[in-house]
């Protein structure tokens, strides 16, 4: 018998979505399934959106991504919350956590990172959706950056 992936036996990842506007790019990276970011000069930080799919057990629900996440947080140089908020996102519980912080390359950033639950059988995947913004452009990208985010579903298959 041969068996395929994905498939009605063997189901495959979540199919997951967001609204790339006018002005923005698709980008290739090793670390992301889905990846976006705005036209811009070269040498400039362009603001961003990586969207990350990791599967786990049941015993991975929205409290310990959320735990998972602001601990990763937590190690950045120079974190400063602006807020922090759990939501329905397309039906799913989600957890967004937005903050500025200093990376040592881009510099000031302002970054909205969400992790969004969905179960399948005994699998949890958990979508996570990180969008960047630079300080020195945030009035004009962070709440493209926002609305992107915010555009994610995830749909089981």
């Amino acid at each position: 018998m041969i068996i395929t992936y994905p498939s009605e036996v063997v189901p495959g990842p979540p199919t997951v979505t967001l609204d790339k506007p006018e002005g923005w790019e698709v980008v290739e990276t090793p670390a992301a399934q889905i990846a976006v970011r705005k036209l811009v000069e070269p040498a400039k930080f362009a603001a961003n959106v990586i969207v990350e799919i990791t599967t786990y057990g049941l015993e991975y629900d929205l409290e310990v991504a959320t735990a998972a996440l602001d601990a990763a947080i937590d190690e950045l140089d120079q974190v400063e919350d602006i807020g922090r908020t759990t939501v329905n996102q397309g039906g799913l519980p989600a957890y967004v956590r937005e903050f500025a912080h200093v990376d040592e390359r881009a510099g000031g950033l302002v970054q909205n990172t969400r992790v969004i639950v969905a179960k399948s059988g005994t699998i949890v995947t958990v979508v996570q959706v990180t969008g960047s913004a630079s300080a020195n452009s945030l009035e004009a990208d962070l709440q493209q950056v926002r609305d992107i985010a915010d555009s994610v579903t995830v749909t089981n298959n």
